[in-house]
C-alpha cells in the first residue's frame, strides 16, 4: 500500500512490512482462509473472502466506540475510514465528535487522516472527501 505495508486482494493487510518472498510464495500457493484448501493461486473468490472477514472486524470496532445509532450513509463512511486506518479514528477526535452527534464536525476531522508517513496521499485525500460526502449528504 502506500505506507509500504504487504496488503493482498482488497486492501487486507498481511502486516506493517514490505511485502515477503514468504507472503510471495503463501499467496501463489494459497490454502484458503482455513488453510484447508486444495492449493492454488490467489483468485477474486480468495480476495472476497478476506474482505468479507475483514467486515468483521470493522462493524465490531465501530459498534464498541461509536455510541449513537447510525444510518447506513453514516456507517458506510465509518467502515471504509476504519477498514483503512484501523480504530484509531475512532478512538480520537472523529470517534469523539460522532458521539456528541457533531457529524458536520467528524466529516471535518476525517480529512486530517489523508496521511501516510507524514504526507498527504492524493488517493487517501480524495477517499476521505468522498467519506466526508457520505457522511454530511448521504452521497455514494
Amino acid at each position: 500500500d502506500s505506507s509500504g505495508y504487504a496488503t493482498v486482494g482488497i486492501g487486507h493487510l498481511l502486516h506493517r512490512s514490505a511485502v515477503t518472498i514468504s507472503d510471495i510464495s503463501h499467496f501463489e500457493n494459497y490454502r484458503g482462509l482455513d488453510g484447508k484448501a486444495k492449493p492454488h493461486a490467489f483468485a477474486q473468490a480468495d480476495a472476497l473472502a478476506l474482505l468479507a472477514s475483514d467486515v468483521g472486524w470493522v462493524q465490531r470496532d465501530i459498534l464498541a466506540y461509536i455510541k449513537p445509532r447510525l444510518g447506513p450513509h453514516h456507517f458506510d463512511a465509518l467502515a471504509d475510514l476504519v477498514f483503512n486506518c484501523g480504530p484509531a479514528p475512532l478512538t480520537a477526535d472523529v470517534g469523539q465528535l460522532y458521539n456528541a452527534q457533531d457529524f458536520a464536525g467528524a466529516g471535518e476531522a476525517l480529512l486530517q487522516w489523508d496521511h501516510s508517513a507524514g504526507a498527504v496521499v492524493p488517493g487517501l485525500l480524495r477517499r476521505r472527501e468522498a467519506e466526508q460526502q457520505l457522511i454530511l449528504h448521504g452521497t455514494y
